[in-house]
């Protein structure tokens, strides 16, 4: 495992039936595997490769109560900001509702995660749009399924069994957005 860093981060209810109270840890350690556990608001199960149960003594944002926490939490929290944003951002405007095959789920999860992508550089390069993310969606598929109608119209009145009274709507400039 040398050279592979992971960190795992979930929110669970129970660790094997042992209930934990507010602030306690437990950790366990497999040759470079480490497993920790941290009640906080909820129960946050970990699984790292790259860090050690050392705790941190850290303050509350909100209050400013002091409390441990194991420092994989704390580096998680500091660097996984993005991830989180996004996550937020899909989970707003799902794609996927009961489709049953994985691979349509991880197709169209792929798909989302692209467009937004693309909706964070258009907003950096775009400081001044006002644009939501679900907009910027709509907008998208609105011109693709724009150019989909153009270009099967287009090449419909190309063929050679189209009516020759109908090719002068290929000349027309077709409006966009």
């Amino acid at each position: 495992m040398k050279g592979r860093v992971t960190t795992w981060i979930t929110k669970r209810h129970d660790t094997r039936g042992k209930k934990l109270k507010k602030g306690e840890i437990t950790f366990h350690r497999n040759q470079e595997i480490l497993l920790i556990s941290h009640q906080d608001k909820s129960l946050v199960n970990m699984i790292s490769t790259l860090h050690t149960a050392e705790v941190i003594d850290t303050t509350s944002r909100r209050t400013g109560v002091a409390k441990k926490k194991p420092k994989c939490v704390i580096d998680y929290n500091t660097h996984m900001y993005g991830v989180d944003t996004v996550d937020q951002y899909l989970a707003y405007n799902p794609f996927i509702r009961k489709i049953v095959k994985w691979r349509k789920k991880v197709f169209f999860y792929l798909l989302q995660c692209c467009l937004f992508n693309s909706y964070a550089t258009f907003s950096k390069n775009n400081p001044n749009s006002c644009k939501s993310f679900l907009d910027f969606m709509s907008d998208i598929s609105g011109n693709l399924i724009h150019q989909m109608l153009y270009h099967h119209c287009h090449h419909h009145l190309t063929s050679r069994n189209a009516p020759v009274e109908h090719l002068h709507l290929l000349q027309k400039k077709v409006p966009q957005k």
